[in-house]
């Protein structure tokens, strides 16, 4: 850098005592052999400061040699002093664009679009060429300014200014604009018409891309009329002559430099065409089917994958806001989960070999851009990140198959109260971890799983990557029992180390127990009273636990550790399943309820398969002991007992039991060298099991073939349980010489020796009944019926990811079109039943789950319905004359998405979100979704504050009910009352709750007799001083109340006072409740009036 500023410095100083003879150089384009004379001229000096043209020459500390972005707005032309030194010929050798002749006067020159000039200063000082191009004519110019050298000084596009050339400098100007301007010429320059434009410019519409190669010895800047406000924009991406990426860009106004001997790709990328241009002589070009960037739009709910094929790290870019959120997982070249975002605005970096799979989740279209040569783009297989809504009761197995440790993670939070259990097993089975109550994301181990199970109340959402596969699992992470005053329980510990017993214990709270332990020989080891110290129980002791405390307190044990006795109050019916038997055990309850079984104790084995309620497999369990299943409200467990042990099984009330002839398993057994085929005749993907075992030597080969015949995958000399997906075929070979039994769920498979079925079949479904027809076939299918011509049904088609595609409510149907993979759900409502043929592919079972959710909304009502689906799904609002709803749209954040007031029929509800309706209408509106996407939720309930003794007006604006929070100042009974202002005919009530959740009611007006008039609803109660107290106010038919509501202490008296006036004139008399009555006499003493004011509004 010093030598080269030493060597300008140098070169000035013999500019200065230089000599003017003329010197021989090269021209860069060719020349006219006209001599052109010049006139004077007024002079309009806009002159470039050479230094300031210097990027690639002399850089600045930090400025990279091969790449430099130049923003948008900075202006390329920079003034420079007119008094330069003086130069000659002779000092800087040959013209370097040797001009044909020398004008000797002032002069003009028209130029037209699309002339070009060059203009050379013969004379020893810098002059300038002024124009009288402007915006306002429509004209302007493209230049370069040439040094003697051929080195380029400064360029620029669309130019009005006048130009400032040095001594022996030569300039290239081609008009641009639409109309001619002037150039005022000095005598010192001589000038000629040029074959070649100034600029190798190029005009870009939005897709179209141009490649630059710059074969000078300088770095220049890219002259380009980029513009924000007019969307102007490119895309660029730079490269060295090894094909290494120098910098790109995005949807930028920014101006890229390119050094010397660098390519560069430039795209189009606003709505309006963008010039752009490098300096003709030093660059060349071609227009490029290669664009600078990958440009991939996303919709809602789609993914993509970018893979960096390059060596250097570089970051994913788009066009969205900071309301535009996506997922996305970044993967190691290994496959194993790197980084992630979850409904983030952060745009990945991806290191040199890894991929970033992108899934957007809101609404509005996203592109997404990297740059072309560097990075291969594919659509994704799946999402970016998977998620998975659990409820409470239910359990989950995530299993980390990547190579290393990772989280679950979840949406589970102290402010939505969300709570989970979950225990973490390393891959040999071994708890290394466990949390009761928690609301973390736990980390499993590489290659490790997690059991996790939803406490309370509120269902939670975990979301995971490729990384984990996961499973619905019958067994829980925790034993729970929850112990009363005085009831108690005993835990084992089964296994060969000491653990911990959980608790939601506490002493504040007032939840405390009494605990035992106990050795083996049944002899004392530790006690404990009235405590919230967990236990520790040793490995083949036990633990008693018997609740102290007036509030309940829940005890866990983790399930594969513990074994639980003498559950209290459960009311239990048991059965004895002999070997080979099979029964179903349907649960009709509303909630997830469990079956146990003595199998572990007895060393006998059973199979047992769990079916939701809409009849697809939920959880399978093949040569099972478990001493717990769970099963789904409304759905149902097959249990076959096998070996030769009876296994007795225990269920609750909420449970019916019938003999099955359906086993849980299709199962065959086959010796070496035997093979079977199991064919997955659903939609679902299903393993299928085996007793096989590496360690045992026994083992098997397999093969899946497509639906079509090809081979999907293959293993040989395996004992792992393949995944079969809906509609293709596993053929197993025995390779061992020990046998092995396969099983394949009886409902998901069908083997190779089942009949064949008939082509047609049929089903008749009953009103409130469901059946759920399933295409596992790459075709269309259509079903027909053939019974029923006046049966009225609902129904809804889902795709095979259990997206809604469209409904019907309430029609009569002759046939029915079933989309390839997809899954059609038909609830019979009219009291005639249906009967429905349909043939293979398409399987048809009856089923519990309706078709679609329907809600009734009653007059000045609200119901909040959530689309737990991550798809955008139709909600619809009963179409009637003048019925019309008010409406409200929130994301999973809570944020308002889109409202309407007075709305008719549907609207779209996007994946994770929430409606809130209210019924602004006089008549009853009814509103349906498809059932798989929403869920009806309670209205978050806005408490007001009633303040005692202060007199409140009810809201004027009430949509449904009105909700109080009261705290009373002192332990006593009080007195809450409505007064009407408006019509006295409607019939307010009051209900008092201890809880905010509404659940736990105090005391109601209607248990109470009213006698205070048509004006007034009284509630009367003890309260504690200082505890929260909650109120509902409601009306009978869900009409607005007006008026006020006031609580006060009741000051209650002995007996009644009477007040007395003149001439003994009764006046008033005080009733011992507070209430009084108020006479009033006209002036004859004769009573006119009486008034009972009730207190405490008196």
């Amino acid at each position: 850098m010093r030598l080269r500023k030493g060597f300008i410095v140098f070169l000035m100083a013999l500019l200065l005592i230089g000599t003017m003879y003329p010197t021989s150089g090269y021209a860069l384009s060719d020349h006219s052999d006209a001599i052109i004379t010049t006139t004077s001229s007024t002079e309009n000096v806009d002159v470039s400061m050479e230094d300031t043209a210097l990027i690639g020459e002399e850089y600045l500390d930090g400025i990279d040699p091969d790449f430099y972005e130049e923003p948008e707005g900075v202006d390329e032309v920079i003034e420079e002093p007119e008094d330069a030194p003086t130069v000659t010929d002779d000092t800087y050798g040959g013209n370097f664009f040797a001009p044909q002749a020398m004008a000797m006067a002032d002069g003009t020159l028209t130029m037209s679009p699309g002339d070009s000039y060059t203009f050379t200063n013969n004379g020893s000082a810098t002059r300038s060429l002024s124009t009288n191009a402007a915006t306002a004519r429509s004209s302007a110019y493209d230049y370069v300014i040439y040094r003697p050298d051929g080195s380029i000084m400064s360029e620029n596009m669309n130019s009005i200014s006048s130009l400032s050339v040095g001594s022996g400098y030569t300039a290239v100007i081609t008009s641009t604009g639409q109309n001619p301007f002037t150039v005022t010429i000095r005598p010192e320059f001589s000038y000629s018409v040029s074959t070649n434009p100034a600029m190798l410019r190029v005009s870009l519409s939005k897709g179209e891309s141009y490649r630059y190669f710059n074969e000078g010895t300088q770095s220049r800047v890219l002259s380009a009329d980029t513009s924000t406000a007019q969307d102007r924009k490119i895309d660029y991406a730079s490269y060295k002559e090894d094909g290494s990426l120098v910098a790109s860009n995005f949807e930028t106004t920014g101006k890229p430099s390119l050094a010397e001997g660098n390519e560069i790709i430039i795209t189009g990328a606003g709505s309006q065409p963008v010039s752009v241009g490098f300096p003709y002589e030093v660059y060349t070009g071609e227009w490029s089917d290669e664009p600078a960037y990958t440009r991939i739009t996303l919709n809602q709910g789609e993914s993509y994958q970018f893979t960096n094929i390059s060596s250097k790290s570089d970051a994913l870019q788009t066009d969205g806001t900071t309301k535009d959120k996506h997922d996305y997982v970044v993967y190691l070249p290994n496959g194993t989960e790197s980084s992630t975002g979850t409904n983030t605005t952060t745009k990945p970096t991806v290191a040199a070999g890894r991929t970033a799979v992108v899934t957007l989740v809101t609404a509005t279209p996203v592109t997404y851009g990297v740059p072309y040569r560097t990075f291969d783009v594919q659509k994704a297989g799946g999402d970016a990140i998977t998620r998975i809504t659990v409820y409470p009761g239910e359990s989950m197995i995530f299993s980390n198959n990547g190579s290393l440790a990772n989280p679950i993670k979840n949406n589970a939070s102290s402010t939505n109260g969300a709570v989970f259990d979950y225990v973490l097993y390393t891959a040999e089975n071994v708890v290394h971890s466990d949390g009761f109550n928690k609301n973390t994301n736990p980390i499993i181990r590489s290659q490790g799983y997690a059991v996790v199970t939803v406490a309370g109340q509120v269902p939670i959402e975990f979301s995971y990557t490729d990384d984990f596969s996961v499973e619905e699992s019958m067994e829980p992470a925790y034993h729970r029992v929850t112990l009363k005053q005085g009831e108690s329980v005993t835990f084992w510990n089964n296994s060969t180390a000491r653990e911990y017993l959980d608790s939601d214990a506490s002493t504040s709270q007032g939840r405390i127990f009494d605990y035992v332990t106990y050795y083996p020989d049944g002899t004392e080891r530790s006690t404990r009273k009235a405590t919230a110290v967990e236990p520790v129980v040793f490995y083949g002791n036990k633990a008693v636990v018997t609740g102290v405390s007036a509030q309940p307190v829940t005890i866990g044990a983790i399930y594969t550790i513990f074994d639980v006795e003498d559950r209290p109050n459960e009311a239990l019916t048991k059965i004895t399943v002999s070997p080979g038997q099979s029964v179903i055990f349907h649960n009709g309850g509303s909630l997830s309820n469990p079956i146990r079984s003595n199998a572990k104790k007895l060393g006998a084995l059973f199979d047992i398969v769990v079916y939701k309620a809409d009849g697809r497999a939920h959880s399978d369990k093949f040569n099972s002991n478990v001493s717990l299943a769970t099963i789904p409200s409304g759905g149902e467990a097959v249990v076959t007992v096998g070996g030769s042990t009876p296994v007795l099984f225990e269920y609750t009330d909420d449970f019916s039991v019938v003999d099955s002839q359906e086993p849980a398993y299709l199962r065959v057994t086959l010796n070496k060298g035997e093979s079977y085929a199991f064919t997955n005749i659903s939609s679902d993907s299903k393993r299928l099991r085996n007793d096989a075992s590496s360690s045992a030597g026994r083992v098997y080969d397999y093969t899946i073939y497509n639906v079509d015949g090809t081979v999907s995958s293959s293993r040989t000399a395996t004992a792992i349980e393949p995944l079969v997906l809906g509609g293709k075929k596993v053929v197993v070979t025995n390779i061992s010489d020990q046998p092995i039994t396969y099983g394949g769920i009886y409902r998901v498979f069908r083997g190779q020796d089942d009949q064949v079925p008939s082509p047609e079949s049929e089903i008749t479904v009953n009103q409130g009944q469901s059946a759920v027809f399933t295409n596992p076939g790459s075709e269309p299918a259509q079903i027909e019926r053939i019974a029923g011509v006046n049966s009225v049904v609902d129904y809804t088609v889902y795709d095979k990811s259990n997206k809604a595609l469209y409904f019907v409510e309430g029609m009569s149907h002759a046939t029915w079109d079933i989309p390839a993979g997809a899954t059609l759900v038909v609830t019979v409502v009219s009291t005639e039943p249906v009967t429905i043929q349909y043939q293979s592919p398409v399987t048809a079972s009856l089923s519990q789950e309706p078709a679609l959710i329907k809600r009734n909304l009653t007059p000045n009502n609200t119901l909040l319905f959530s689309n737990t689906s991550p798809y955008e799904a139709l909600f619809v609002g009963s179409p009637s004359e003048g019925g019309t709803y008010d409406y409200v749209i929130r994301n999973q954040n809570q944020v308002v998405v889109k409202e309407g007031k007075n709305a008719t029929g549907g609207q779209f509800v996007p994946g994770k979100s929430d409606i809130q309706v209210h019924n602004v209408s006089a008549q009853t509106l009814k509103f349906v979704g498809a059932y798989r996407h929403f869920t009806v939720k309670e209205v978050e309930v806005e408490f007001l504050t009633l303040y005692e003794n202060t007199e409140t007006a009810l809201p004027t604006v009430q949509q449904g009910n009105v909700y109080y929070r009261f705290s009373p100042y002192s332990s006593d009974k009080y007195r809450i009352a409505i007064k009407e202002s408006g019509d006295f005919s409607i019939e307010p009530r009051i209900e008092l709750y201890s809880d905010k959740e509404l659940s736990i009611p105090v005391a109601a007006s209607i248990e109470q007799e009213q006698v205070y008039g048509e004006q007034y609803t009284v509630l009367e109660w003890e309260l504690q001083g200082g505890q929260n107290y909650y109120l509902k106010l409601s009306e009978k038919d869900g009409k607005p109340i007006q008026g006020v509501i006031k609580a006060a202490w009741m000051n209650i008296r002995n007996d009644n006072s009477y007040e007395y006036g003149y001439g003994n004139q009764l006046l008033k008399v005080v009733l011992f409740t507070g209430d009084q009555i108020v006479f009033e006499y006209d002036r004859n003493g004769n009573l006119t009036k009486r008034t009972k004011k009730i207190f405490p509004f008196n």
